[in-house]
């Protein structure tokens, strides 16, 4: 069970993160280190050891985000805080994102995260530490997480055969999404998701329905799990069209694009369209993109002598 502290009497207070993750950890033999600066705290874990690591030393960073705040904490219980768990590895100086928490009670994502923590450092602890290995690996993940993005169009529209959006809804705080509803083009609604309703079934014989594997298509649970996959994989999605007519959607709003009857809602992604926006977004279909609109330069009126 995880530790708790009496306060004022007998009144249990709750174990903060960085006991529950300490907690969690230990169970796998690895130690966890606490930091923290101008407010943020933080957990570090050495790949090379058990000791604190050096600087620019490989090294895992924990800590659960708060996007209400904007702040990283590990010294306070998270039933106290909105906020889930990240994970960021780092080397010689770079840094780079590997592990995206979803929203669960706070044993539940402790246990999750920390689930990671130990396979990431078993796998790094038996292969070689050099950064190109990552980005290789990292390229590999984003690939999957496409091909994961065209399985979940196709079987849509394989259920649906006019939908054009799968609509995806943030949560209050930003770091989980939830189905919301399935669009045609023109922004009628095909499938809205509430409890105990069920998707068209995908044919037992259908090579769509061997690709999900254990999973049921037809469930909506198969495909949270999936879309939460993508997440977790750090993927972007599109905008919604600003001339989709659908009164239900708003700005808190994402949809992925699944027949090449939909299209985004902007073209070049983000302000940083060239970067690792550009690279993250999951786009497996679009309607062709319009042509570029050149003005023919006006007229220059002729000079007399």
């Amino acid at each position: 069970m995880p530790a708790h502290h009496d306060v004022q009497g007998n009144s249990p207070r709750p174990a903060s993160a960085r006991e529950r993750m300490a907690q969690a950890l230990t169970r796998y033999g690895i130690t966890a280190h606490a930091d923290r600066d101008a407010g943020n705290s933080w957990l570090q874990v050495n790949i090379r050891g058990h000791d604190f690591p050096d600087a620019g030393a490989p090294v895992l960073t924990a800590y659960v985000y708060d996007l209400r705040d904007d702040t990283t904490f590990v010294d306070q219980p998270m039933e106290h805080r909105p906020g889930t768990w990240r994970v960021t590895f780092a080397t010689d100086g770079r840094e780079r994102n590997v592990f995206y928490g979803q929203r669960a009670d706070p044993q539940t994502a402790t246990a999750q995260c920390a689930a990671f923590i130990a396979g990431y450092c078993s796998a790094l602890r038996t292969s070689p530490l050099a950064w190109p290995a990552l980005l290789e690996a990292t390229d590999r993940l984003r690939d999957a997480a496409g091909a994961l993005a065209r399985l979940i169009a196709d079987t849509l529209t394989a259920q649906f055969d006019v939908a054009a959006y799968l609509i995806l809804e943030d949560d209050e705080h930003g770091d989980a999404l939830w189905l919301h509803s399935v669009l045609d083009a023109s922004g009628r609604t095909l499938f809205t998701f509430s409890d105990g309703t069920m998707l068209p079934a995908v044919a037992d014989d259908s090579p769509l329905r061997a690709a999900w594997g254990q999973l049921n298509p037809g469930d909506p649970a198969s495909l949270e799990q999936a879309v939460h996959g993508l997440r977790q994989a750090r993927a972007i999605f599109d905008h919604v069209p600003d001339d989709l007519l659908c009164d239900a959607i708003t700005d808190d709003h994402s949809c992925l694009l699944l027949s090449t009857s939909a299209h985004p809602g902007c073209w070049d992604f983000g302000w940083d369209f060239d970067g690792d926006d550009a690279r993250r977004l999951v786009r497996p279909y679009s309607a062709p993109r319009p042509p570029v609109k050149v003005r023919a330069p006006a007229p220059v009126p002729a000079i007399r002598p």
